[in-house]
């Protein structure tokens, strides 16, 4: 096979051991939130108080716990965190917001704190995610009678506090060169398929008929390459490496191989 697969885990992969010797956070996995909890609550208006934080605004969203998620912030995380990457809804303080599928931008003054009003029609479990640490904001949720509501289930996301043993990485390298159709559509799929458990991709492509050496790095369901310039004397291969929570190895090096020429 011509397709060489180096194993990360042991470190022999020399471009991620740099990545993790400057930043050893970089297998954490990434989501556009830093915070979940997860909330018995009963029917009524509640309140989400914040005061002044770092930034001037806070992104929120506030759903029911489905049964999938199993009260586990991980599994809620993975079925929600594309949902950020819409357009968050902006409110002002006094807006009163449902538990919806839809992120929330709440806007605070520069000064002082604000409130936001919840209103859940029904007695469950819901989550709530925050952009930022609730403490950064001294965030709280109130019930209708001013008492602070406790999570039944939390996790911080920042990858300063938390980690996933299930994240591995692996990859891919070869002297063949890409055929540029084949790849764009191998590409695409692997981001159907894999997008949400795909944490950080990045390497370098050597298409057939080219001699320019691209760059390509991806977060997620994001993907972006530029051109370095001409192989020139350097060996022309791709080399890619795949960062990700319980990727599928073996279908990923499949539909890779079928790219090659």
């Amino acid at each position: 096979m011509e397709v060489s697969q180096h194993d990360d885990r042991r470190g022999v992969h020399l471009d991620l051991a740099r990545a993790l010797e400057y930043e050893p956070t970089f297998l954490e996995p990434e989501y556009p939130f830093e915070w979940a909890g997860a909330f018995e609550l009963a029917a009524g208006d509640y309140s989400l108080t914040l005061q002044e934080g770092p930034d001037p605004s806070i992104e929120v969203m506030v759903c029911e716990v489905l049964a999938a998620d199993e009260l586990d912030p991980v599994k809620a995380a993975e079925r929600v965190f594309t949902l950020f990457s819409a357009t968050a809804e902006s409110q002002s303080p006094g807006a009163v917001i449902l538990p919806s599928q839809r992120v929330h931008r709440f806007e605070l003054p520069e000064s002082g704190g604000s409130t936001f009003g919840v209103r859940f029609a029904q007695a469950g479990r819901y989550w709530l995610f925050t952009e930022h640490l609730p403490s950064e904001f001294s965030l709280q949720l109130l019930n209708p009678a001013g008492r602070e509501a406790t999570p039944v289930a939390e996790r911080n996301f920042d990858p300063g506090h938390s980690h996933d043993e299930r994240v591995g990485s692996f990859s891919l390298e070869t002297h063949r060169p890409l055929n540029a159709d084949r790849f764009q559509a191998w590409l695409q799929d692997v981001l159907k398929t894999h997008g949400t458990q795909l944490y950080r991709m990045k390497g370098f492509l050597n298409f057939a008929g080219s001699n320019e050496r691209i760059v390509i790095q991806g977060v997620h369901m994001v993907v972006d390459t530029s051109v370095l310039g001409p192989w020139g004397d350097r060996p022309r291969r791709t080399q890619l490496v795949f960062i990700g929570r319980e990727l599928d190895r073996d279908a990923i090096n499949a539909g890779f191989e079928v790219c090659l020429e």
